[in-house]
């Protein structure tokens, strides 16, 4: 996203790719704690059915897995709605120049 507003919105300069990195952080820091809790959680669910050591821990992490596999699915979705987005406005920017 840095390269994007880089090269897509050159005006913002350093600011604007720096107030992106800086959502970037902000997003990585909300979310660790919540992907904690889901790996927490599945630890109890996995000892609850018996699970010790490294069992346990691979149960949780597959369990948690399945919630996280959200966050790149979305992520493609939004990419590809940028990417038809900015091939949509391409025309009328080489208008404007």
């Amino acid at each position: 996203m840095i390269g994007f507003v880089a090269e897509k919105i050159p005006k913002s300069g350093a600011l604007g790719m720096s107030v992106v990195g800086a959502m970037g952080m902000f997003s990585t820091s909300m979310w660790n704690p919540v992907i904690g809790r889901w790996i927490d959680e599945g630890r109890v669910r996995a000892a609850a059915n018996g699970l010790t050591g490294a069992e346990l821990e691979l149960a949780a992490g597959q369990e948690t897995m399945k919630f996280m596999i959200i966050f790149p699915a979305v992520l493609i979705v939004l990419f590809i709605l940028l990417w038809f987005w900015v091939k949509r406005s391409k025309p009328a920017q080489q208008l404007a120049h």
